[in-house]
């Protein structure tokens, strides 16, 4: 730059402004710093990204394995009130066959009563038959 450009605050546009050896150190320095805060902000923010992430993806897992444990417990449920509606229906069955033996039981015993009952009129009348006849022969001789 010339004098006059300094003193009337102009550039003298012939002349390159060239970067001293010094001042190329300091901009290397200065952006390699730059560089690695901005890394190690990136890398922070990558961090907190990765944390992120994880608590998401452990959040996303906690919920699979409760809605894997509620239709486990769902059918389970189901299971259950399946067990309960056949043990129900076999409870009703066999008691509808003990009913069913019980009343079998009861009318084979009746017959048994009235099969007596007629036995022992049949025997009575056998009997006084024969002392009717037993008693005329007597009376007879």
């Amino acid at each position: 730059m010339s004098e006059d450009s300094l003193i009337n605050d102009e550039q003298d546009y012939d002349e390159t402004v060239r970067p001293t050896s010094s001042m190329a150190i300091v901009d290397t320095n200065m952006n390699s710093k730059l560089n690695s805060l901005s890394n190690g902000a990136r890398s922070i923010n990558h961090d907190e990204h990765i944390k992120l992430v994880k608590q998401k993806k452990e959040e996303v897992d906690e919920l699979r394995l409760q809605r894997f444990q509620e239709q486990l417990r769902k059918k389970d449920q189901k299971w259950q009130q399946h067990q309960l509606v056949k043990v129900k229906k076999w409870l009703q069955l066999r008691n509808r066959d003990t009913d069913h033996r019980s009343q079998v039981e009861e009318r084979r015993r009746k017959r048994e009563e009235q099969s007596k009952v007629k036995i022992e009129e049949i025997l009575r009348r056998e009997q006084e038959r024969e002392r009717k006849a037993n008693s005329q022969i007597k009376v007879n001789r």
